[in-house]
């Protein structure tokens, strides 16, 4: 039995869980699956979109080119273009696609919402209002940590909420320094800056599962996190899409990434069976994300089908790797995540913010 390896990064149960549903696929196809966190030698490396982008750019020759798989698997009608943009270059494919996860999505505490009442769910700034109310008899209603990938994620909602598709686009895929300056973005920035006194500072120095734990207890009211929370089956909350993002879907692509090696047919026949729409199906139910082959959405969830078969609502997850440049988007996540923290003047934050975005650009060689 030929053995195929995984290098990733997952720690949740519910994530290690659904690789064992792709080790009993791959057992029926005479293939031995290994997966390991943090594994130093593997065939496959787990990517997101613009992750795999970049190691295309880098040194296509690096990776095995998933054509053969792509032709057998009907790839190019089966897959949705935002999800192909990354794997297609030329007649090339690369990465073995391997979920879908919604970012903006808001996790709220039933007993704090029975308490209080529901919160408001026509509009962003009506559901920050009501927190804001809340300051009473819940001091720090929003659950949020100083990584910064946890601000960002509030952060892309309240861009795509108040700047729509167009500004969030150019700020987040173009990295124009210019939308940074935008009354737009202004506006979003100053947004951001009144959430500060709904967070517990003492607390912001836990991982986002700690925060959901506190979530749980009702030591706040609401978090923003992805629709991997599913996976964990939590308790004494529920789950909407962000107020105000009802309209999009802002996507998170995985793949499992073949490096180039000695056995090109073992990566293209991992590729076919991983791509086969019953064990999406299942993979895509146990981690809480959406199926990356169409024929299985409405299967799946056919709420977050309307708007994914939607291609103007499907935007690409600035804070997960899904557009722009890796180097640039650490660099303005680091910087919006330590201002959130710390406060300072919202003017002079987004001039920073614009800076460091044309800084990192010219670090990066970009235009």
């Amino acid at each position: 039995m030929k053995t195929w390896s995984l290098r990733h990064g997952w720690t949740l149960p519910s994530d290690l869980a659904s690789l064992e549903l792709c080790k009993d696929a791959l057992a029926l196809q005479g293939i031995r699956f290994e997966a390991r966190h943090g594994l130093p030698a593997a065939n496959a490396i787990k990517m997101h979109g613009s992750e795999l982008l970049e190691a295309v750019h880098a040194d296509r020759s690096a990776l095995h080119d998933l054509s053969d798989a792509a032709k057998t698997a009907r790839w190019e009608s089966r897959l949705p273009p935002f999800m192909q943009r990354y794997m297609r270059q030329g007649a090339q494919w690369f990465g073995i696609p391997m979920g879908i996860h919604q970012a903006n999505l808001l996790w709220v505490n039933q007993d704090v919402e029975q308490a209080f009442g529901a919160f408001p769910a026509e509009g962003l700034l009506e559901l920050f209002a009501g927190l804001h109310r809340l300051r009473g008899p819940l001091p720090h209603p929003l659950i949020v940590g100083s990584e910064p990938w946890q601000v960002g994620l509030v952060f892309e909602s309240v861009v795509s909420a108040l700047g729509g598709q167009a500004h969030y686009m150019r700020a987040f895929e173009q990295m124009d320094p210019e939308a940074w300056l935008h009354p737009l973005m202004i506006h979003a920035l100053e947004v951001m800056d009144s959430l500060r006194v709904l967070v517990d500072p003492s607390a912001a120095h836990l991982p986002w599962t700690a925060q959901f734990e506190r979530l749980s207890r009702g030591k706040g009211a609401v978090q923003f996190m992805g629709d991997w929370v599913r996976g964990m089956r939590p308790q004494h909350v529920r789950h909407m899409t962000v107020p105000g993002t009802s309209a999009y879907f802002i996507a998170i692509n995985d793949y499992f990434v073949p490096c180039r090696g000695d056995m090109p047919g073992l990566n293209d026949a991992v590729g076919i069976a991983l791509t086969e729409s019953s064990l999406q199906s299942r993979y895509a139910r146990q981690k809480g994300c959406m199926p990356c082959v169409m024929e299985a959405w409405n299967v799946v969830d056919p709420v977050r089908t309307l708007r994914m078969e939607q291609a103007e609502c499907v935007l690409p997850s600035f804070v997960f790797d899904q557009c722009g440049t890796l180097a640039v988007k650490n660099v303005l996540l680091q910087k919006l995540a330590q201002w959130f923290f710390r406060g300072g003047p919202v003017q002079e934050e987004a001039l920073r913010l614009s800076q460091a975005c044309v800084d990192s650009r010219k670090t990066e060689g970009l235009p």
